[in-house]
C-alpha cells in the first residue's frame, strides 16, 4: 500500500516532522518507506503526547518529568538499599552528568538522600526520603490516572479486553526490537 505525503500530513496533524521525514525518504524505498512513515509519526506522537501528560500530571507535586522518572525508579528498587548513580544512569538512559544534577536537586527537595555505600566505601546510594515516598506515589497515581484517561479517550471510554493483549504484544515486539 501506497501512502501520499498528503495521507502522513493529515494523520500527523500539526508534527512540522512528517513532512521532513517523507521528504528525506522519497529518494529511498518508495512505497515501504512511506509505510515505515507512517507507522513511526504516529509512535512519535503518541510518545511526545505521553510525555506531556506526564509533566502535566507530575507538574502540581513541583516535579520536572525527569525528577519524577527518578522517584518512580526509587520506588520500584528496595527500600532499604535504594540504587547507586550508575544504576539511575542505566535504568533512565541519561547521562551522569545530568542524573548527578537531578540527584542533587531532588536532595534539595528533600525527596532523596544519600548515603554511603556499603560494599564500596567511595561510592554512594540514592534513598528515597518518607516526604519522596509519598509525594513520588501521589504523582505516580496522578500520571497513571491521566494516562488512563488518555486511553479512554482514544479507545471511546476503555480498552476492550480483546484489544489490550494485542496492543501489548505489539508495543513489547517493537520495543525488544
Amino acid at each position: 500500500m501506497s501512502l501520499k505525503k498528503r495521507d502522513i500530513n493529515a494523520a500527523s496533524g500539526k508534527l512540522g516532522s512528517a513532512a521532513w521525514i517523507l521528504e528525506q525518504t522519497e529518494s529511498c524505498a518508495g512505497a515501504e518507506v512511506h509505510q515505515v512513515a507512517s507507522l513511526v509519526v504516529p509512535i512519535h506522537r503518541l510518545s511526545e503526547r505521553l510525555r506531556g501528560v506526564a509533566e502535566g500530571a507530575v507538574k502540581p507535586y513541583n516535579l520536572l518529568p525527569t525528577e519524577f522518572e527518578i522517584l518512580q525508579s526509587l520506588l520500584l528498587a528496595d527500600r532499604d538499599r535504594g540504587l547507586s548513580p550508575s544504576e539511575l544512569y542505566q535504568a533512565l538512559l541519561m547521562s551522569s552528568g545530568g542524573v548527578t544534577k537531578l540527584i542533587n536537586l531532588l536532595v534539595d527537595k528533600r525527596l532523596i538522600c544519600t548515603k554511603p555505600d556499603p560494599s564500596d566505601g567511595r561510592g554512594k546510594r540514592i534513598l528515597l526520603t518518607d516526604r519522596g515516598a509519598e509525594i513520588g506515589e501521589k504523582a505516580t497515581a496522578a500520571v497513571v490516572t491521566a494516562e488512563a484517561a488518555l486511553l479512554a479517550q482514544a479507545f471511546g471510554g476503555h480498552i476492550t479486553s480483546d484489544i489490550a493483549p494485542r496492543l501489548v504484544a505489539a508495543i513489547t515486539r517493537l520495543e525488544n526490537a
